[in-house]
């Protein structure tokens, strides 16, 4: 059940978003026990976003999983992450973040995991 949402002040074109998409997917196998059947994701273009003082572009990535996540997990997903935010929006890895949440309950098809 993990949940990616993206935001970026680049534009996104629909194929570029299903690159993202594909790749992600791949990528979310990182963490252990997840996989792309569950993922879901979200993606904002053209946001306002200030980093280190400029409006270059830039990124923020949310990523929310049920259960918990284990550093090693985190920082290859994270390492992966940035690379294919820099290969399909050309964005620099030092102008990305990417953030971690857990929970213990997710719901789904209106019941709790």
């Amino acid at each position: 059940m993990p949940y990616i949402s993206t935001k970026t002040t680049c534009s996104i074109t629909r194929e570029e978003e299903k690159r993202l998409k594909r790749k992600f997917g791949q990528a979310i196998e990182l963490l252990p026990g997840k996989t792309e059947e569950y993922l879901m994701l979200s993606f904002e273009g053209n946001a306002h976003l200030w980093f280190a003082g400029s409006d270059a572009p830039a990124a923020i990535l949310n990523v929310e999983v049920l259960g918990r996540l284990t550093r090693e997990g985190c920082e290859a997903l994270t390492a992966r992450l940035t690379e294919i935010m820099e290969e399909v929006l050309h964005i620099p890895s030092d102008r990305i973040y990417v953030k971690y949440f857990e929970t213990d309950e997710w719901g789904f098809c209106g019941r709790q995991f």
